[in-house]
């Protein structure tokens, strides 16, 4: 690809100036925020929580046909391997799925329409790479983000944070009970089927030891969809996040277009980064300042 050889200051001056033209859509991204793993996991799942991963699932893509990587901590304690019920209810729900180990190198995560995750190993805080997490979903990918496996909140909150908190949904390491490690200690969670279609068919999901979440940035997409009541008031356990087609923001919180997106195109513009060049013809000039303009002024949907 080929870029213009324009200032900074040039660029920035020009997106104020240029007229607007339109950079397209692009597909919705979507997260799903789950406060425990032990939800679809061995040592809990039974039939609920298979229809609840094969709703998630369809959620998250969009319709009833796509591919699924579930990323299985590595090595499965007490139980936190996928339940075998649950990767079969997503493959009877039209589904490819591929388990694969988190310890070992990992499929790109481009190859599929949704992914599930947590971190990597009870004791050691790592997941997939929060850039790449950010890009797959901003180019429409969906995943479902675990907690509950690790045997310090604090850190585990500290990992996943780093995938979900900039798309507005954060989990909350302070807050604790009387579970293992200072974790949730819900055991069951009863559900009103109406809240969400991803609780579809679902009266109570059972969890293990999870971890309650909070709503951070105002980002306009993300939502608090199921609390559960511990000692000290609501605990949200579930939320959604949908990430809009808005191809001008660019910069943490997603959601909210400011500053830190122009700033953000105008230094992916001057690299000559693929992102920016919103119309797809291999060239970095001015109907790519247009078509951010164009982006930023009508707004996120």
């Amino acid at each position: 690809m080929n870029t213009a050889p324009i200032p900074p200051l040039l660029v920035s001056l020009m997106i104020l100036l240029v007229p607007h033209a339109s950079a397209g859509e692009d597909p919705v991204g979507r997260i799903v925020v789950a406060h425990d793993v032990n939800t679809l996991a061995t040592a809990r799942a039974d039939d609920q929580s298979a229809l609840f991963a094969a709703n998630v699932a369809e959620y998250l893509i969009g319709h009833d046909s796509g591919d699924v990587l579930l990323i299985e901590t590595e090595p499965p304690f007490m139980g936190t391997a996928y339940a075998p019920e649950v990767v079969d209810a997503i493959t009877d729900a039209g589904f490819g799925v591929v388990v694969a180990d988190a310890l070992e190198p990992l499929p790109p995560l481009h190859g599929f329409d949704a992914v599930f995750v947590g971190i990597a190993e009870r004791d050691v805080f790592t997941t997939i790479d929060p850039l790449v997490f950010t890009e797959y979903i901003r180019d429409g990918g969906g995943a479902y983000v675990f907690s509950g496996v690790g045997s310090d909140r604090l850190a585990e909150a500290a990992a996943l944070n780093q995938l979900i908190e900039p798309f507005g949904i954060a989990f909350d390491g302070a807050r604790v009970n009387d579970g293992p490690g200072g974790y949730n200690d819900i055991r069951n969670v009863a559900i009103d089927p109406l809240a969400h279609p991803i609780f579809a068919g679902i009266a109570v999901l059972r969890a293990g030891n999870g971890q309650c979440m909070t709503l951070v940035g105002g980002v306009p997409g993300a939502h608090i969809v199921w609390s559960a009541e511990i000692p000290g008031g609501p605990c949200a356990v579930y939320g959604v996040i949908e990430v809009p087609a808005c191809p001008s923001d660019l910069a943490p919180p997603f959601g909210v277009l400011d500053l830190a997106d122009i700033t953000a195109f105008t230094t992916l513009f001057l690299a000559g980064v693929p992102a920016v060049d919103l119309n797809d013809d291999g060239v970095f000039d001015l109907a790519d300042i247009g078509a951010f303009v164009g982006s930023f002024t009508a707004g996120c949907p």
